[in-house]
């Protein structure tokens, strides 16, 4: 794997991460959205709140509700862990 295709795969890991931890605490990412006086300022506080990069953060702000549902199997916890090995394995 090269360098370019790791970064990649570890912004991806960080995005999935963030989105993780978004769902366990919908509640405040909303109010925080809600109560921000600009998107910068909401992209910051989420960032603070569940401790990831500015993409990750604005991603996660973009993101639609229906993304933060629980799905069985749990897709978005299997490419966590996929995207743990693969970038253990490097």
């Amino acid at each position: 794997m090269d360098t370019e295709e790791r970064r990649r795969l570890s912004e991806r890991l960080d995005q999935l991460r963030a989105q993780s931890s978004a769902r366990a605490q919908l509640e405040t990412v909303a109010r925080i959205v809600v109560n921000a006086p600009s998107e910068e300022h909401a992209i910051t506080q989420i960032r603070a709140l569940l401790d990831c990069s500015e993409v990750a953060a604005r991603h996660v702000m973009m993101s639609p509700l229906s993304m933060y549902r629980r799905r069985a199997p749990d897709l978005l916890e299997l490419e966590i862990a996929e995207l743990v090995a693969t970038l253990a394995l490097q």
